[in-house]
């Protein structure tokens, strides 16, 4: 693939090859095999999440100025693929095309050749590097990493995230109209148990 260009985020290296023939490694910051495994995205997606939460199911993370090195967040837009295909007309793909690539991109990352070049890709990344051991910040367990990182895994950078509240809003408890706080992605509608259990009372009444 090339010479890579490197950048590091939330202790993350994400990498792009300029000179490979395939369109998204020359133009968009990936994380290794392992990372992506672990549920970790393209560097434009991750920066997105980390402002505003997960990203809407088929939703694309577009460049406002139409460099997709600039992954500065208010350079980004979160928009539908037709949206995106608007934006990107000298592309010529209609939302169909969209689907369909993306579809078939899952389909051949599912593959053995897809597995293969992950696991390639992955061995040319890390042929240098010398596994270092640190403790993760939520959980505590030590774990081994390889370029800078907080956490052990997704799951414990998940959790670190919802227990500090960033993603915490106010509503109304359907039950007792009085103010609580949860989580923006919860689709809890009461304070406590005790208005859940009234709500489901309610609702087997009516």
């Amino acid at each position: 693939m090339g010479d890579a260009d490197e950048v590091e985020y939330n202790g993350t290296a994400f990498r792009r090859y300029p000179e490979s023939e395939n369109r998204a490694d020359r133009m968009y910051y990936r994380p290794s095999g392992s990372h992506i495994k672990d549920g970790v995205e393209a560097l434009h997606r991750e920066v997105w999440k980390d402002h505003n939460g997960e990203i809407p199911d088929g939703h694309h993370i577009h460049h406002k100025d139409g460099d997709p090195t600039n992954n500065d967040i208010e350079n980004l837009e979160c928009v539908s693929p037709q949206e995106h295909a608007e934006r990107h007309p000298e592309n010529n793909l209609t939302p169909e095309a969209i689907n369909n690539g993306i579809e078939a991109a899952k389909e051949w990352h599912a593959t053995e050749e897809g597995r293969e070049w992950h696991s390639q890709n992955a061995k040319e990344m890390w042929k240098d590097m010398d596994a270092k051991v640190g403790e993760c910040d939520q959980c505590g367990d030590e774990y081994e990493y390889y370029t800078n990182a907080r956490f052990c895994s997704n799951a414990c950078k998940a959790k670190h995230r919802r227990e500090s509240g960033v993603d915490d809003e106010t509503r109304i408890c359907e039950a007792c109209k009085q103010p609580f706080t949860v989580n923006k992605y919860s689709e809890q509608k009461s304070c406590s148990r005790a208005c859940a259990g009234a709500l489901i009372s309610w609702s087997k009444r009516t």
